[in-house]
């Protein structure tokens, strides 16, 4: 009755596999961070500042400027958070959890 709720056996330990970076690390670290955070601020001021594509601006296919300026940050942005999620998840000192002590 007991395996019911652990049909995989014995629970394998979490282990903390980090270490102290190195300085030549923390300037990797330090510098992924800072373009990650350009990455997402760029969407987040592009469609802020809203008197700048506000006017009337060109026209594309017929469409007004104010709203495919507005459509086109759409994939901009996915592209973006893409690269910022990529810049943050090989961060080499990060601290990773790994399964039974083996990193």
């Amino acid at each position: 009755m007991g395996n019911l709720c652990k049909p995989w056996g014995r629970p394998k330990q979490l282990v903390d596999v980090t270490s102290e970076p190195t300085p030549r690390a923390s300037r990797a670290r330090r510098r992924n961070a800072v373009l990650s955070a350009l990455c997402l601020a760029a969407p987040l001021l592009g469609l802020l500042w809203v008197p700048w594509y506000a006017g009337g601006g060109p026209a594309l296919a017929g469409v007004p400027f104010f709203y495919w300026y507005q459509f086109a940050w759409v994939p901009v942005s996915a592209l973006l958070l893409l690269v910022a999620y990529r810049l943050r998840r090989t961060d080499p000192h990060r601290p990773t959890l790994t399964r039974g002590g083996t990193p």
